[in-house]
């Protein structure tokens, strides 16, 4: 992949932290999160950056992607101003770049705190600033949002009384800290009481991770005795109908009843490969319809589709699957995989890893 890869999920805060900030550009906005700086339109609509841009201050974004990338127009008499300079594209158009890299729009973002751009096809990825933080120190996401990981990516912990000793450290492991480590920004060094090693704490809370987490990204210790996974910036918003429910892909997003949501990517292509006609679609789907006063949240839109006005999630329509048992059920996961992985897939949080600009 070209470039250096940063992926975050985006929340809108609308409150004093989206005040202007005489470090960006005017017609660019910023707010605070405890990862760092975000940055968005003046109106709130998320910004990107594209792996594609490998040389700093030319666009490859050409021909027909700035359709779905609209470049970040800069005015003509803008000028560099902190991390943001101008700069010209080859069709003349003078767009926004940040750090060298230029910055785009997702014409799929149809409202404020949406970022449906983020992660596409690996190489688009939002605008941020990272706060200071231990070397290897991830965010990763998941369905709760992005929560801090140690270096080989396991979720780390913390619990409000700070107290693990004996046989909590069966089950609970301190995320211990080089001898020669600093405190960096939120992020101190602790001394443990029974063996003097040093261990990170974040806010004053020492953090661990959890035995039983076997894969990166997993949470499993969220809620026992106590213990919170460190949730850096929860997910955007999900509509009122929309739940989470555990399943054996772990949590995925469900409706009231905690039957399982599923998406598909290209349904008239999944339709001729994987000759799942339209009396297949009747007999296993049932499309997720919106109420006539349902509004837009987050990642989560309404479409025109071939039955009404159709839910979506991250610009992808949304299904139930007839033949699930219950809450928590995948059997629709992967059904009628056709080729190039089209086909239904369980509606869950895209989990991906950040690197700093």
């Amino acid at each position: 992949m070209i470039g250096q890869i940063f992926c975050l999920a985006l929340i809108l805060i609308a409150s004093a932290a989206s005040a202007a900030d005489t470090s960006v550009p005017s017609d660019v906005a910023s707010f605070e999160t405890d990862m760092g700086t975000h940055y968005t339109t003046s109106a709130g609509y998320t910004l990107y950056v594209y792996d594609g841009d490998a040389k700093p201050l030319q666009s490859q974004c050409i021909n027909e992607c700035p359709v779905a990338w609209p470049p970040l127009e800069a005015p003509a008499d803008a000028v560099a101003n902190g991390d943001w300079q101008p700069f010209m594209r080859r069709d003349e158009v003078r767009q926004w770049a940040f750090r060298g890299r230029p910055v785009y729009k997702f014409a799929q973002d149809a409202q404020p705190r949406a970022n449906q751009g983020d992660g596409v096809l690996g190489v688009w990825h939002i605008v941020v600033s990272l706060k200071p933080r231990p070397p290897g120190v991830t965010f990763r996401g998941t369905i709760k949002g992005r929560v801090a990981a140690e270096p080989t990516g396991k979720t780390l912990y913390t619990r409000e009384d700070n107290v693990c000793a004996g046989k909590c450290l069966k089950t609970w492991r301190p995320f211990l800290a080089p001898w020669a480590a600093g405190d960096r920004g939120d992020w101190s060094v602790v001394t443990r009481a029974d063996d003097g090693s040093k261990q990170w704490a974040w806010r004053g809370r020492w953090l661990y991770t959890y035995v039983e987490d076997n894969k990166a990204g997993n949470h499993n210790g969220d809620g026992i005795d106590g213990w919170r996974a460190l949730l850096v910036q929860p997910t955007p918003p999900l509509p009122n109908w929309v739940t989470v429910h555990p399943s054996d892909l772990g949590p995925v997003f469900a409706d009231q009843r905690g039957m399982t949501l599923y998406t598909i990517s290209e349904l008239k292509r999944t339709k001729a490969e994987a000759t799942c006609n339209d009396a297949c679609l009747d007999a296993n789907w049932t499309p997720i319809l919106a109420d006539e006063n349902a509004k837009p949240a987050g990642n989560w839109s309404i479409m025109d589709g071939p039955h009404g006005k159709q839910w979506a999630y991250r610009a992808l329509p949304l299904y139930a699957f007839k033949h699930d048992k219950g809450p928590g059920s995948i059997e629709g996961d992967k059904f009628a995989l056709g080729g190039g992985n089209t086909g239904w897939r369980a509606a869950i949080q895209a989990t991906l890893i950040e690197e700093p600009l």
